[in-house]
């Protein structure tokens, strides 16, 4: 069974070397066959660069630790050294890293994430990224071009809005594209009843009810359906 660590979303550079040591730990210690980690996009910032191949060495070498009162510097330059000597022992895992948008694979949210993919080097796994299956020039030429969207959840002509940025770039495309169109927040509930004029559907949908006096402000301002 794989190793699946997620949730890594704590502020700070300080707060993420705390969390990978243990992630490495677990993997030292469980010895998946497998293993996938996420984290936020900004941890792949120039920045964070050097840092960023510390953690994906040490997940390719969980058994080659930190000696005692070693800096992450020093014990990154040895990993480079035995990493570059090509004669990997004992345990290690042939790792990939990509920044994938989760909304270019059907989730109704656009969501970017960083993800460490490993498997053990003894399995001789060959493995690759996903290709994505959904883009949003597909649900701009579905809202834009051709309509089909907006006919398909009844919406009407004065509540069909498109940023006036998206317009143009739909109006821009040569042909439809191949892809599926992103889902939206519409296409994500559109099913369910409306929980002001039918409280009761909070007893079919967990969850799913009213609540008066919500408003919008800066920074809290919901997710657009479109």
């Amino acid at each position: 069974m794989p190793a699946v660590f997620n949730g890594w979303e704590h502020k700070g550079y300080s707060d993420r070397r705390d969390m990978f040591p243990q992630a490495v730990r677990s993997v030292r210690e469980i010895r998946p066959k497998a293993f996938l980690f996420e984290n936020v996009k900004g941890l792949t910032r120039s920045s964070f660069s050097a840092y960023f191949e510390y953690v994906r060495l040490q997940l390719t070498y969980p058994e080659l630790t930190a000696k005692r009162g070693e800096d992450w510097i020093d014990h990154l330059t040895r990993l480079e050294k035995y990493h570059t000597a090509g004669k990997p022992t004992g345990l290690h895992y042939n790792v990939l890293t990509q920044v994938l948008n989760a909304a270019y694979y059907g989730v109704p949210q656009r969501r970017e994430r960083v993800l460490f993919v490993g498997f053990r080097s003894d399995l001789g796994i060959e493995w690759n990224f996903p290709k994505p299956t959904h883009s949003h020039d597909a649900l701009l030429w579905e809202q834009v071009r051709s309509g089909k969207y907006w006919d398909r959840y009844q919406v009407s002509s004065k509540q069909r809005q498109v940023a006036d940025r998206a317009a143009a770039r739909a109006i821009k495309l040569a042909e439809k594209p191949q892809l599926k169109a992103w889902q939206t927040v519409r296409y994500a509930i559109h099913d369910l009843p409306d929980p002001e004029s039918e409280p009761n559907g909070s007893i079919l949908h967990h969850n799913h009810f009213f609540q008066p006096g919500a408003r919008s402000y800066p920074g809290h301002t919901g997710s657009p359906l479109d």
